[in-house]
C-alpha cells in the first residue's frame, strides 16, 4: 500500500511523495515474487516501441536510458500496464561508496513497487556490487519466485560475479532466473531461463 503526501512542495526528485510500508532493513520497499509465465522474448526499455503483444520488457541498459522513468513513472504507465516486465536494475559498481549502491537498491525496489502498483507484471532484477552490498542487495525480495539478472561480467570478472550469483541464490532461492545479456557460466545452476532473443552464451 502506497502512502501519499501532498505536502512536500512542487519538486520531488527523491520520489519521497509516494513511500510504501516496509519491515525490511533501511525500509527498502518490498516487491512481490513472480510465479506466472515467463514470455518468449524481452525488449529493451530503449527498444519499447518495437514490443509487441506477449512480449516482455527489460531495464538491462545504462541507467540514463530510464531515468525519466524514476522521475516520472506515471508518464510512462502505458509502456508497461499489464505487461511481464523485468524491474529497472540501478547499477551498483564495485568502486562506489556503499551509500551509493544502497540509494540505488532502494531506487530500484521503489520503481518496481511502483510499476507493481500502477499495473506492471514485475520479475525482480537483482544487481550487487562488492561484497559489502550482499547485506541490502537482495533486501526487500520475496523467496521462490522468478528473478531477472545480466550476466554480463560473469565470464570476465568471475570470482566477483559469482560470489554475488551464489550468495543471491542462498537469499532468494529463485524457481527460475531470467537471463539477459552476457555469457552464462556452468555454476550458474540449472533454472535459468532464456528468452529467444537473448545475446546469453549458453556455452
Amino acid at each position: 500500500m502506497a502512502t501519499q503526501y501532498s505536502h512536500r512542495g512542487r519538486l520531488d526528485v527523491l520520489n519521497t511523495r509516494e513511500t510504501f510500508a516496509s519491515s525490511r532493513p533501511w525500509e527498502l520497499p518490498e516487491v512481490a515474487a513472480y510465479e506466472g509465465p515467463l514470455p518468449e522474448r524481452f525488449v529493451a526499455w530503449s527498444n519499447r516501441k518495437r514490443m509487441e503483444r506477449g512480449d516482455g520488457l527489460h531495464f538491462f541498459v545504462d541507467d540514463d536510458r530510464f531515468e525519466p522513468v524514476w522521475t516520472s513513472v506515471d508518464r510512462y504507465r502505458r509502456h508497461f500496464v499489464a505487461r511481464v516486465a523485468c524491474g529497472p536494475d540501478f547499477s551498483s559498481y564495485t568502486d562506489w561508496p556503499l551509500a551509493a549502491c544502497l540509494w540505488n537498491t532502494y531506487r530500484a525496489r521503489w520503481l518496481a513497487r511502483a510499476m507493481s502498483e500502477r499495473g506492471a507484471l514485475i520479475i525482480p532484477a537483482v544487481t550487487w556490487g562488492r561484497p559489502e552490498t550482499f547485506a541490502f542487495a537482495f533486501e526487500g525480495l520475496a523467496r521462490g519466485g522468478s528473478v531477472a539478472v545480466s550476466a554480463y561480467g560473469a565470464k570476465r570478472f568471475e570470482r566477483e560475479y559469482r560470489a554475488g550469483y551464489e550468495a543471491m541464490f542462498a537469499a532468494l532461492s529463485p524457481r527460475s532466473v531470467v537471463v539477459v545479456g552476457g555469457k552464462v557460466q556452468p555454476w550458474m545452476g540449472d533454472v535459468l531461463y532464456f528468452p529467444s532473443n537473448t545475446i546469453a552464451d549458453r556455452r
